[in-house]
């Protein structure tokens, strides 16, 4: 009787070191604008309907692991361009995808002014307009 307690709780245990044992798959690549071909940076790579995110790097690149032999959809987004999405087949344990996104901006009508402050005589505050950019 005991032997057949144990055989199914053996199995179970068995399975579950096996899947435990997979290694993820990782997605790798470059974001950049699809007007001007300059990296993106800071824009926000993730696995929809995960909590599994990444962001890019001041050169544009990434990389992201992602669960073996599942289908996923990973999203490409950032403040001043369209978000873009691409759906990826099941990848085997341990291997390795490039996936690069082209982002097309987005004119979102907002100008940005960028000032310097500084105190001068006694807490008073100069404020002078030294340059003006317009961010993505």
């Amino acid at each position: 009787m005991v032997k057949y307690f144990f055989l199914p709780v053996f199995f179970f245990v068995c399975c579950l070191s096996a899947k435990a044992q997979e290694s993820p798959a990782v997605i790798f690549g470059f974001v950049s604008n699809i007007d001007s071909d300059q990296m993106v940076d800071f824009a926000t790579v993730f696995i929809k309907g995960t909590n599994n995110a990444v962001e890019t790097d001041k050169d544009g690149s990434y990389r992201i692991e992602v669960n073996s032999n599942e289908r996923i959809t990973i999203v490409c987004t950032r403040i001043g361009f369209f978000e873009k999405e691409y759906t990826i087949d099941a990848l085997p344990a341990g291997s390795k995808r490039n996936v690069n996104f082209k982002l097309a901006p987005e004119d979102l009508g907002v100008d940005i002014v960028i000032r310097e402050s500084r105190i001068e005589d006694v807490g008073m505050v100069k404020e002078e307009v030294t340059e003006l950019k317009l961010l993505p």
